[in-house]
């Protein structure tokens, strides 16, 4: 009875000698929520690695990083801007005539100084905006939408684009505006991007409405598609294809914007 006890304890710490000897599983459980991605990680990894961002907003909403990096991208490249619009704005005032104060050119002062100061509502007011029709199409086109992710998911997509006015502005410090007709007062304001017009030249309509975007629009659609990925855990062929219907909504209201801006064209321009 004592020689069965003893194979008995012998047994018990062979199978605990075993145990201990197992391979340990690497890595956090599968449920585990991971750690928080940090705000200069965020703004790093969204340029090189946006998955990893976009899988981090799955678990943690963030708006306020792009937010923050929006608006102090904004408001600088409005300053470095500033010279650049004024010269633009005297010169069509004095094409308009002499005393005439053109109202384009005082709206278009009143813009941009309201762009600089109500940058982070513009911001927010923008991503709110696209957020709202991609939850609509997603909710018929998608199999997993929330809006508040999405949100972050819109905010992180549009950073790409912050560059368009920065590099505009550095690049009009350098340049004089030659304000001869309105629609050179309003390419005016914006002097230059790597816009897709330039890589694709394409007459009348079709190419107003291509010069609308950059490759850095471009770049943001391919951030969305990411976004819509990761960070709401969809299929990317319905990722690909909501964020192909949202591009053709916002060419529609790009037409919107050029049959408005015909309609305000002051006369005899």
């Amino acid at each position: 009875m004592v020689e069965g006890r003893d194979e008995g304890i012998q047994n018990q710490v062979k199978g605990e000698s075993a145990e201990a000897r197992a391979p340990v599983p690497s890595g956090p459980p599968v449920n585990e929520v991971p750690p928080k991605m940090g705000f200069f990680a965020k703004l790093i990894n969204i340029f090189v690695e946006p998955s990893s961002v976009f899988k981090n907003i799955y678990y943690h909403n963030d708006w306020l990083t792009p937010l923050v990096f929006g608006t102090v991208i904004t408001v600088i490249s409005g300053v470095l801007a500033m010279g650049y619009s004024q010269d633009a704005r005297a010169q069509f005032n004095e094409l308009m005539g002499v005393g005439a104060q053109s109202s384009a050119g005082n709206i278009a002062a009143i813009g941009q100084y309201a762009a600089i100061v109500l940058s982070p509502f513009s911001l927010m007011f923008g991503w709110l905006i696209g957020a709202a029709i991609i939850f609509v199409l997603g909710t018929f086109m998608l199999e997993n939408v929330d809006f508040k992710k999405l949100y972050s998911i819109v905010a992180f997509a549009w950073l790409p684009t912050a560059f368009t006015g920065l590099i505009s502005a550095i690049y009009s410090l350098s340049q004089t505006p030659i304000v001869a007709s309105y629609d050179d007062f309003i390419d005016a304001m914006i002097p230059w991007t790597i816009s897709l017009g330039r890589i694709l030249p394409l007459e009348g309509i079709a190419g107003r409405l291509i010069s609308v975007y950059d490759i850095f629009a471009v770049w943001s659609w391919w951030l969305l598609i990411l976004g819509i990925t990761y960070g709401l855990r969809n299929r990317k062929s319905q990722s690909i294809t909501v964020t192909v219907v949202y591009i053709i909504i916002g060419l529609l209201i790009a037409i919107g914007a050029f049959a408005l801006q015909a309609k305000f064209r002051p006369p005899g321009m």
